[in-house]
């Protein structure tokens, strides 16, 4: 997916969707004047056969443009991503001593390349055009025969700079014509012939390539022949490098003297709620971004009271060292005032009432009945109605406290009822008091009950099983014993089973 980008100067990019990726943040574009979007940095590993480079100083001593196409990139550590291109000169060079310098055989050393001027031409080009920039690699390559020794063997490796084998100038790949071959100088529209680097079949002939694009021989004397250098570029290193498309042809920049990214002042973005900060620079050469999102912590730092805001310090750090520690500030509203207390008129002191037997009060949603005023005891007329109900031990009626002792006929039968607990106090289970009941587990925590007083209790009842709960575990097992004896069915009014 592509997509075009328009700068402030009116040049179109154009981005994959992964560059877009890195200048997109949280949703929003960083915007420049007279722009849509900012270019994201090309990596340079993104470069690919058939772009142009422009890279390299030319001075006055050098005619020509330090422009560069791509022959060709290479993957050789196998990671899927090009590691290295082949470069060679879109345009012819000479030689800055003059014209007749560039050839072969200097002073009768004859036609190799080790020991020829134009070898030391290229040394000179390394040092002077692409000021020995540690993006050129040495060659890695040993030229040999070609076409049965019609050019024989030459050696460049390890050479910065370089001209192209005859096989090379002869490959189809690189050049698909001899139209394609052909070079020209700077501003000029007529061709010129220029040198390849491998030997030729005869001692005194070098490979080069004509005017008209032919690959064939040269006398090493010629003077008519002209520079075309290449070099191989490291495609691995974090430069800054931009990238024009114009007319269907990629050019990438690269200032060869400072290849480094110039990061602007960092921009801090906090959320709505503070709870995260992110945090960009951008390159203000090519545009490359990095975003990081910080860590944030959080720390109340002054409290807040009736008299003064308080303040949260919200603090985010990051791992990049571009980017500095952030501390936000948030403001904690003012405490409410609290009102001045009204007091209260003091209510006239109530004649207290006089409980009597028979008297019916509702306490904790249960009903309970006075049986003896004196004795301060009741009974349970009307249970509450939950799942799982206990006859408390005792209740407080006026301020004075009352034990349950009994329980009344049909006081249990609440629709929610299913397990009943019988407080300690209670000694009397009146007939029919678990009639009507949807209980079918009784607790007892009490050891008072005797046969006469728990007659037909459970008659009309769902209960099934009366579990005994009292004291120790040796003195729970004697009541066990006990209550078997006397919670039968010819008691009790209904069959249960007793643990």
């Amino acid at each position: 997916m592509k997509r075009k980008i328009v700068t402030k100067k009116g040049i179109a990019h154009t981005l994959s969707l992964a560059m877009l990726t890195t200048t997109i943040l949280g949703g929003s574009v960083l915007g420049m004047a007279g722009a849509q979007e900012v270019q994201a940095a090309a990596p340079s590993a993104e470069i690919k056969k058939g772009d142009h480079v422009s890279m390299g100083v030319a001075d006055d001593s050098y005619v020509g443009t330090p422009s560069w196409i791509v022959l060709d990139t290479a993957d050789t550590d196998g990671d899927g991503a090009a590691d290295k291109a082949y470069l060679l000169s879109e345009y012819l060079w000479k030689d800055k001593e003059g014209s007749d310098t560039l050839i072969f055989n200097q002073m009768g050393k004859g036609n190799k390349w080790d020991s020829s001027n134009v070898k030391t031409w290229c040394e000179n080009f390394y040092k002077n055009v692409l000021k020995e920039s540690d993006l050129v690699k040495e060659t890695d390559i040993s030229d040999v025969a070609y076409k049965d020794g019609a050019y024989k063997e030459g050696e460049s490796k390890a050479n910065k700079v370089f001209f192209l084998s005859a096989e090379e100038a002869d490959n189809a790949e690189y050049f698909k014509d001899n139209a394609a071959r052909m070079a020209y100088f700077p501003g000029e529209k007529y061709a010129n012939a220029w040198w390849t680097r491998s030997t030729a079949k005869m001692v005194n002939r070098v490979g080069s390539v004509s005017e008209s694009g032919t690959l064939g021989n040269a006398n090493i004397m010629d003077n008519t022949k002209w520079a075309r250098p290449a070099f191989y570029m490291d495609l691995t290193k974090d430069i800054c490098i931009s990238k024009s498309d114009n007319e269907d042809v990629t050019t990438w920049s690269i200032n060869v003297e400072d290849t480094g990214h110039k990061y602007g002042e960092p921009e801090y973005s906090w959320s709505e709620d503070n709870s995260s900060c992110e945090a960009y620079t951008i390159c203000e050469n090519c545009g490359n971004r990095i975003n990081e999102k910080g860590t944030v912590t959080s720390e109340v730092t002054k409290e807040a009271t009736e008299q003064e805001e308080g303040n949260t310090a919200y603090t985010a750090t990051f791992t990049n060292d571009k980017f500095q520690t952030q501390v936000k500030n948030v403001p904690i509203e003012k405490l409410p005032a609290k009102p001045e207390p009204t007091p209260e008129p003091k209510p006239e002191p109530k004649p207290e009432k006089k409980i009597v037997a028979g008297a019916k009060y509702t306490i904790a949603g249960s009903v309970y009945k006075v049986l003896s005023p004196k004795a301060k005891t009741v009974s349970v007329v009307k249970a509450k109605n939950i799942k799982s109900y206990t006859i408390s031990s005792t209740i407080k009626i006026a301020g004075k406290t009352f034990k349950v002792t009994q329980v009344e006929a049909k006081s249990l039968k609440g629709a929610k009822i299913a397990k009943v607990t019988v407080g300690k106090n209670v000694k009397t289970l009146k007939k029919n008091a678990f009639a009507g009941s949807k209980a079918t587990k009784v607790v007892l925590k009490t050891k008072s009950l005797k046969k006469s007083q728990i007659k037909d209790c459970m008659k009309s009842s769902k209960v099934k099983t009366v579990y005994v709960k009292v004291g120790t575990k040796e003195q729970n097992k004697k009541m066990v014993k006990s209550y078997k004896k006397i919670f039968k069915k010819s008691v009790v009014g209904k069959s249960v089973t007793i643990k």
